[in-house]
């Protein structure tokens, strides 16, 4: 079976003028973790009662604050941007019948994507094409992968559409 590449890779190789790869903000995490620090300054000013349970509110918010925050520094999501009109790139997935795979296959290589959406659907069986475009179709890539036993294979090349082609 041959090895496609994924869409994410054509992506990637791409020049920086048509579309770029960027990371979530930081902002969101830096002000959780200034959240952390400001509700722990406030425990720690205020004498509370023996019988009071505000201190230990604060303290396990601040802990919430201060654990989501550090996970949204260090772990952030990556996207890929048009350049054209600065647009983040959604994936969406359509399954289909393993039994069309064929069928499917000579319809997307021939260039009739329109005639995909005829063919019967289904969410188990493995087969489904995968779509990364930007919101107003402006920039739109689609390959189908299929799923063999323990893994899931890019059946073809990733294409480019055009608004008008993408009717699935």
């Amino acid at each position: 079976m041959e090895n496609y590449e994924s869409i994410e890779h054509v992506l990637e190789n791409m020049e920086e003028k048509i579309v770029y790869k960027t990371k979530d903000s930081l902002l969101p995490g830096i002000l959780l973790l200034i959240a952390a620090v400001i509700t722990f300054v406030l425990m720690s000013i205020n004498e509370w009662s023996t019988d009071s349970i505000y201190p230990y509110l604060f303290f396990v918010s601040g802990f919430v604050f201060a654990f989501i925050g550090v996970m949204k520094v260090f772990i952030r999501k990556s996207c890929f941007v048009s350049s054209v009109n600065h647009q983040k790139l959604k994936t969406f997935e359509l399954y289909f019948d393993a039994n069309e795979r064929d069928k499917m296959i000579r319809l997307y290589t021939n260039g009739k994507i329109d005639e995909i959406r005829f063919l019967k659907r289904s969410i188990n069986q493995g087969l489904r094409i995968r779509v990364l475009a930007t919101k107003d179709m402006h920039l739109c890539y689609s390959q189908i992968i299929g799923y063999i036993p323990f893994e899931h294979v890019n059946l073809t090349y990733p294409m480019k559409h055009v608004m008008s082609e993408l009717n699935i």
